[in-house]
């Protein structure tokens, strides 16, 4: 039963692994600059950005003239790479530029220096990837009483870079106002802010081929590919933290509704302000509380625990000797990990059991470092179709690879002593400052779980054949979504708010 599973769940989720070969790449790099290129025509020959079109355009044919000419001589490898590198970095500005005009087209009144959009916060955020995102300054969540729930905005670096955060600064880097509603509102304490940090891999450190330094020299700039996935508070550090131009930063919004806050929607605005620059930005948020019960989650992740690669995670953040730390640390980090829902051994590797989904460290997995949210939250809804217990990893944490360990932690800003020996496997769930983004989005999957198995005990004593019919039809989408190759982001939220306004109508006719 579980080597099926196994099975199964490696064909639904498993990347291909294999590396684009150099023509591969550049035909990819030139698909993407002409898809952009077109963008350049869609504001005035006068505009400041349809020069900034024009002059990258020219520059990204140059590079690709360049590269056409070599890209099949193997003797020519150093110059390909190199030419590579320039493609590459061309493309992604003149897809930011692309990304700029948008933006500017929905704010006519001003050419902003920097942008904040809203999203979903299921896609994958990386230094060298254009938010693929509607231009949007409004996040909507829907939850119960009790519920946290979060969504991500995205705060984007065009021509130059900006400071997010600086301390001490006259400002707050993101702030939050109560949200309003008709009868109540939800207080301002409710919401909280993380900045979606960066974890560096192989692929960033040793680029090679770099034409501004020697060959084969690590690159340690932007446009590295590097995942965001540690999330830190903001207002962790006392550190600079700096965003480097035509780069995007996640940032997460946690928002625990009150227990008892009366159903409703509330609007309010978030409003975020580097410290370097002269105006904010804001987004709008609105939050839809649906009067219905949360379902509390039954599904958990298990996993083994590498005490000993965690000790040096440690002793870095407590600047002491693994020798000298407390005895307490571990028992503090487990009991965390369980009000979370995710239960860890210490002394062993747990392998495939009945009743469980095994996730083994495949890489391209659903858990993998280089993996969208998206797939991580789909993974419990797959579980939740096969009606397991919960997910079971090799490990939660285990940090291989390296004879050294990184060096994360709240006070240490992006100084990192190590790297992901492979990003497409999972190495860490959990990091001393708190928990992954793709464990995040895991947990938020078990919540969804929660209210598909909710709406099926309610579906099963039903005595209503159209509400029945209703719920059953919004199951069955559930399902196909859970067993999809291609799912999307909007559909995951649509049927998870399909669910609860379902669940709702049976509870208010009650």
């Amino acid at each position: 039963m579980h080597k099926l599973m196994a099975i199964v769940l490696v064909l639904l989720f498993t990347l291909p692994a294999l590396a684009a070969t150099p023509a591969e790449q550049m035909a990819g790099l030139e698909a993407r600059l002409a898809q952009v290129a077109k963008a350049g025509s869609a504001l005035p020959k006068t505009h400041v950005l349809s020069l900034r079109f024009a002059d990258t355009v020219a520059e990204c044919r140059n590079w690709h003239t360049q590269l056409k000419a070599v890209v099949n001589n193997p003797e020519a490898a150093e110059d390909i790479a190199a030419l590579l590198w320039r493609l590459k970095e061309a493309v992604h500005r003149l897809g930011m530029l692309e990304l700029r005009t948008r933006i500017v087209k929905a704010t006519p009144d001003r050419e902003p220096r920097y942008g904040l959009l809203a999203s979903t916060g299921l896609e994958r955020i990386a230094d060298d990837q254009v938010p693929d995102v509607p231009v949007s300054t409004t996040l909507t969540l829907d939850a119960a009483p009790g519920e946290t729930v979060t969504g991500r905005l995205i705060l984007i670096a065009f021509d130059r870079g900006l400071s997010k955060p600086c301390y001490p600064s006259p400002m707050e880097f993101v702030s939050f106002k109560p949200l309003a509603g008709d009868a109540a509102s939800i207080p301002a304490n409710a919401l909280a802010a993380l900045l979606e940090d960066a974890v560096p891999t192989d692929s960033q450190r040793f680029m090679g081929g770099d034409p501004d330094f020697a060959r084969g020299v690590q690159r340690t700039d932007y446009l590295t590919g590097a995942s965001q996935d540690l999330m830190m508070g903001v207002g962790w550090t006392n550190y600079f933290h700096y965003q480097h131009a035509d780069t995007a930063q996640g940032i997460r919004l946690r928002l625990t509704v009150p227990a008892h806050q009366p159903a409703g929607i509330y609007r309010g605005q978030v409003r975020v302000w580097p410290c370097t620059e002269d105006y904010p930005a804001y987004a709008t948020l609105v939050v839809r509380v649906h009067a219905v019960p949360r379902p509390v989650p039954t599904m958990t992740l298990q996993g083994g625990f590498n005490v000993e690669a965690f000790k040096h995670f440690i002793a870095l953040r407590e600047k002491t000797n693994v020798e000298e730390l407390d005895t307490g640390w571990l028992e503090g980090h487990i009991n965390t990990l369980t009000a979370i829902g995710v239960q860890v051994n210490t002394e062993h590797t747990p392998g495939p059991r009945d009743g469980w989904l095994f996730v083994p460290d495949d890489p391209g997995g659903p858990l993998a470092l280089s993996t969208t949210p998206l797939r991580a939250r789909l993974l419990a809804w797959y579980a939740w179709a096969k009606g397991v217990k919960g997910v079971e990893v090799e490990r939660v944490h285990d940090w291989t690879g390296t004879t050294q360990v990184m060096n994360i932690w709240p006070a240490n800003g992006r100084g990192y002593n190590n790297y992901v020996k492979d990003p497409r496997r999972i190495g860490s769930l959990y990091y001393p400052a708190g928990e992954s983004l793709r464990l995040l989005a895991l947990r938020e999957g078990f919540q969804d779980a929660a209210w598909l198995s909710a709406l099926q005990a309610a579906a099963a004593q039903s005595t209503d054949p159209v509400w029945h019919t209703r719920a059953q039809s919004t199951l069955d989408r559930a399902l196909a979504l859970a067993k999809s190759s291609t799912p999307t982001a909007d559909a995951l939220v649509s049927i998870r708010t399909e669910v609860i306004s379902v669940l709702e109508k049976a509870v208010t006719r009650q």
